[in-house]
């Protein structure tokens, strides 16, 4: 469960200027790091790899916070590698060097490695950031997978909103740091709420595909707004 702590902060350990971020009830800048990353993994936006990375070397990176010292991977760290590799797809482009990959095959080898720490919890920061519409899709496809089979809590900063309304059970919108509006898709993708958080005047329909809402069409609103 995550909770956020607006009181003042005492200081310690952290370059927060107020507020704390709490995971399963204790304030993560307290915990040690590797204890945080054994329940919580992070995909940072647009992150790259040492060139003549190869997919299973980036990958056996998320067993770190399993590991004491600097012994060798054992039978569990290549277990969970190859399965990682297995449910992004990628078992199949282990031995190649991650740069002769595609925008979506280099999101998800990323992703697999994310899996490999083996947490409760995945963030993502714009995980689609500079992929075309195919492999965005790959990309989230593959993340509601995991979410749904093998029960992951993922939380993901995206700016499509179509994407957010088509891919997550619950969306917040937020403004200048404060929450706007929270709930199911139908409750967040609506004409006001557009309104007030992006300044546009939308059409907000049910994509029959998905049966989700869609934003369809959209304008600025005129200065002064409605």
């Amino acid at each position: 469960m995550w909770e956020i702590d607006h009181t003042k902060d005492d200081g310690e350990n952290t370059k927060a200027s107020s507020g704390a971020v709490y995971l399963d009830g204790k304030a993560i800048h307290r915990e040690p790091t590797k204890q945080v990353a054994k329940k919580m993994a992070v995909l940072p936006q647009s992150p790259e790899a040492p060139a003549g990375l190869k997919v299973k070397e980036l990958v056996a990176y998320g067993r770190y916070p399993h590991q004491s010292g600097v012994r060798s991977l054992t039978g569990e760290d290549h277990r969970v590698i190859e399965q990682a590799l297995e449910q992004t797809g990628m078992e199949t482009f282990k031995d190649r060097e991650i740069e002769a990959l595609s925008g979506g095959q280099r999101q998800r080898v990323w992703i697999a490695m994310a899996l490999a720490q083996e947490t409760e919890v995945l963030l993502l920061d714009e995980p689609t950031t500079y992929l075309d519409l195919a492999h965005q899709l790959e990309v989230l496809q593959v993340l509601k997978t995991l979410n749904e089979t093998k029960r992951r809590t993922i939380v993901m900063v995206i700016h499509d909103l179509n994407h957010a309304a088509r891919f997550a059970d619950y969306m917040v919108a937020l403004k200048q740091g404060a929450i706007m509006q929270a709930g199911s898709p139908e409750e967040v993708m609506q004409k006001q709420v557009l309104k007030d958080v992006f300044h546009i005047d939308a059409d907000v329909v049910l994509d029959p595909r998905t049966n989700k809402p869609f934003c369809l069409s959209y304008d600025l609103l005129r200065t002064g707004g409605e």
